[in-house]
C-alpha cells in the first residue's frame, strides 16, 4: 500500500521515498513511432492513447532520461504505465539499468514476465502500471529500460505511457496502536 503526504512523497511499505525525481532532464530512445516519442513517457500523463511513447522495431529497445550534467540520483524505485492486460504492447521481459556516461550500463532490476496491474491511470481504461523497488547505492545521470521482449502474442510493440523514478529517503516507523477490530460485514 502506497500513501502520499503534504510533500508528494509517499510511504510504500514503511520506506519513504521522494516525490518523482526524473525531471528537467532529457528523455531518448533507441526507436520511437514518429507520433509517440519519447518525451511523452515522462510528461506525467497518460490521459489519452496519444500520451505515450511507442517503439514498433526489433527488439532489443531502449527508453531513457539524461537527468542532465552535474545531476545524479540514488535510484530505489520506478513506476511505468502501460497498457493493461490484455491490450499487448506492455513490455515483459526488460532491465532497469542506470549509467553516468550514458554508454556504460549497470543493472538495477532484471524483470523477467513483468505482471501488470489492470486499473485505469489518469482516467484512461486501456492503462496497467507496476511498481519496481530495488537496492541502489550509486547515483546515476541516466535511467533506461531496456526492452528485449513485449507480451506475448502481442503486436511486436512496446509502449510506456509514465516512467517515473524515485529514491528512498529512509524509513517511517509505524506504531500499530491496536490490532482489535470490529467487522460490520463480510469483506467484498
Amino acid at each position: 500500500n502506497e500513501v502520499y503526504d503534504a510533500t508528494s512523497d509517499f510511504y510504500r511499505n514503511g520506506v519513504v521515498y521522494s516525490s518523482n525525481v526524473i525531471t528537467g532532464g532529457t528523455p531518448s530512445a533507441s526507436h520511437s513511432h514518429t507520433t509517440y516519442v519519447a518525451s511523452k513517457a515522462f510528461d506525467g500523463t497518460a490521459a489519452t492513447d496519444t500520451d505515450r511513447w511507442l517503439c514498433n522495431s526489433a527488439f532489443p529497445q531502449q527508453l531513457q532520461y539524461d537527468l542532465g550534467s552535474g545531476n545524479s540520483e540514488v535510484f530505489a524505485s520506478i513506476y511505468l504505465v502501460s497498457y493493461g492486460p490484455p491490450q499487448g504492447q506492455q513490455p515483459d521481459d526488460f532491465t532497469i539499468e542506470g549509467s553516468n556516461n550514458g554508454s556504460t550500463w549497470v543493472v538495477l532490476h532484471t524483470v523477467t514476465n513483468a505482471v501488470w496491474i489492470d486499473e485505469d491511470v489518469d482516467g484512461n481504461a486501456a492503462t496497467g502500471h507496476q511498481t519496481y523497488n530495488f537496492s541502489n547505492t550509486t547515483a546515476y545521470r541516466y535511467i533506461r529500460l531496456n526492452i528485449s521482449s513485449e507480451y506475448a502474442g502481442a503486436t511486436g510493440q512496446a509502449s510506456i505511457f509514465k516512467m517515473e523514478g524515485y529514491t528512498s529517503t529512509g524509513f517511517n516507523e509505524i506504531t500499530l496502536l491496536s490490532n482489535a477490530f470490529t467487522a460490520e460485514s463480510e469483506p467484498t
